[in-house]
């Protein structure tokens, strides 16, 4: 992670917000609604959760979710 933490549960990728930052998300993937940016993504200004699978992240896919900046 970018931030020098071990990659878990309640992480996403931003490049649109600081690091730390808690951002409250819905719908949300795999049922939690805070998530904490804890690192980067290549380029854009998508989100891009952790799953704690290949299987979980396919079934959640791309998708617009409405988020608010805690």
């Amino acid at each position: 992670m970018a931030d020098g933490t071990h990659t878990r549960a309640g992480s996403v990728a931003s490049n649109r917000y600081p690091l730390h930052t808690r951002l409250y998300v819905y719908p949300a993937p795999g049922g939690r609604r805070i998530w904490t940016v804890r690192d980067r993504i290549g380029w854009g200004t998508q989100l891009d959760f952790w799953l704690p699978s290949c299987w979980s992240a396919r079934q959640w896919g791309r998708r617009r979710v409405h988020v608010r900046r805690l």
